[in-house]
């Protein structure tokens, strides 16, 4: 495929993304590049970085914000979000079913809608991503404590009470919500899926790994989870993550 005046998007910048924005910039002339990381910083540092290598022809643009956020949220880190009506909404947004409003409310669609890419690549290791944003086993505890009832009013002698809604049991509840990463996961493909046919993208690839290791049980790799030795709890959470994404194309028949 010839990438000359092609617009391309980027999305992840770390080393993998970085590479591939140098590859392409070095073997052809893309009409314009862009570039979307997670952090305005890491995003200025790496247009900064490619303008030293591309040529007149190539145009660099800059992106940043979370993928996988509603759009008017997608400045905000999810886990720096302290406001208790801002995170149950961020909860009902990847929860809810996927009708067209709620798919362009997503970064991803705003991001193909207003630059037009003709090819998307995507870099961002979305398993670790989404996995390890939240902390499954801290908030899956509390909810535990919640149904023996130690978490509220709840005691033997009445055992169908139910424990009052407190703002604290509210907030365990949304915490363990957004720390279910396979939600986050379908509203971002699913958007995608919705923004690449409304926008005519030409070719979506994906540049990931299994983030398992070559051995998978027998290959004591931690891949970021520091807290376990060998294939931890989050890893095998990751696992239904790393399916690889197959456009293939209609039957003919």
């Amino acid at each position: 495929m010839k990438l000359d005046d092609k617009r391309i998007l980027i999305i992840g910048a770390g080393e993998v993304g970085t590479a591939v924005a140098e590859d392409l910039v070095n073997r052809s002339d893309p009409a314009e590049i862009i570039i979307h990381t997670s952090r305005q910083r890491t995003m200025d540092m790496r247009i900064g970085h490619l303008k030293e290598m591309t040529g007149p022809r190539t145009l660099l643009t800059g992106s940043w914000g979370d993928i996988f956020a509603p759009y008017e949220l997608t400045h905000r880190s999810r886990s720096e979000i302290n406001d208790r009506n801002v995170r149950l909404a961020l909860a009902e947004f990847f929860l809810q079913p996927s009708g067209a409003a709620q798919l362009r409310r997503t970064t991803i669609y705003e991001l193909i809608s207003r630059h037009r890419p003709h090819i998307v690549i995507d870099a961002v290791n979305s398993a670790s991503v989404c996995t390890y944003t939240e902390d499954p086993h801290q908030t899956f505890g509390e909810l535990l404590d919640l149904a023996r009832g130690t978490g509220g009013p709840r005691t033997a002698e009445a055992p169908a009470e139910l424990p009052a809604v407190t703002p604290d049991i509210a907030d365990v509840a949304t915490d363990a919500l957004l720390s279910l990463s396979t939600p986050i996961l379908h509203r971002y493909v699913d958007s995608l899926r919705r923004a690449m046919a409304d926008f005519q993208v030409e070719r979506f690839i994906k540049v990931s790994t299994t983030g398992l290791g070559g051995m998978g049980y027998n290959c004591p790799y931690t891949h970021g989870s520091v807290t376990e030795f060998g294939l931890s709890d989050a890893l095998v959470g990751k696992i239904p993550l790393c399916q690889p994404w197959v456009r293939r194309p209609a039957s003919s028949g």
